[in-house]
């Protein structure tokens, strides 16, 4: 049963050495992990992305899409509107971002991995309309160069000219 498996087995951060383990029946003692438990939570990440997600840095969305490789948008607003789910098909370029950000520090299956999203209006994955059904499928981008935090003088001046500005202020930077 899912539910036993889930009670008996939930990953649990252990703060005295930084490790995401199984919930075990004694705190000393290890528990008993099915094998076929990736399929139910998904594949393990790296104990720092849990680490993460604990302290509130990063939501539990984009650790929980790579690893079981499906987005579920299951909360539907109070008032569904073309406007909103139009809404949420052009979140796709971002979320593809920041999957893309986070997979670039993991193992490089999960950079390569395709995510299947789902809204609440869609069929859900593995249900027989979801097979007849186009299904909108993302995949982790490749980021090749983020911001850069070195700023010479020259690259200044030249965005200085570009605004027509002599100083360098808070309307400047924005």
């Amino acid at each position: 049963c899912i539910c036993k498996v889930l009670v008996n087995s939930s990953p649990v951060l252990s703060i005295a050495d930084n490790t995401v383990r199984p919930l075990g029946p004694m705190p000393n003692m290890a528990a008993q992990v099915p094998s076929d438990f990736s399929a139910i939570l998904g594949d393990k990440l790296p104990h720092s992305l849990y680490f993460l997600m604990m302290s509130g840095v990063i939501s539990r969305k984009l650790p929980q899409a790579l690893a079981r490789a499906e987005w579920i948008d299951k909360s539907p607003p109070l008032v569904d509107t073309v406007e909103f789910r139009s809404l949420i098909t052009d979140l796709q370029d971002y979320r593809q971002r920041a999957l893309g950000l986070i997979a670039r520090n993991l193992n490089q299956h999960f950079a390569k991995r395709s995510i299947v999203c789902t809204a609440h209006w869609e069929p859900q994955p593995g249900s027989a309309e979801a097979f007849r059904s186009q299904q909108r499928v993302i995949y982790p981008k490749r980021i090749k160069r983020g911001l850069r935090w070195r700023i010479t003088a020259d690259a200044l001046q030249a965005e200085m000219a570009r605004q027509g500005v002599d100083k360098v202020d808070l309307k400047f930077c924005l």
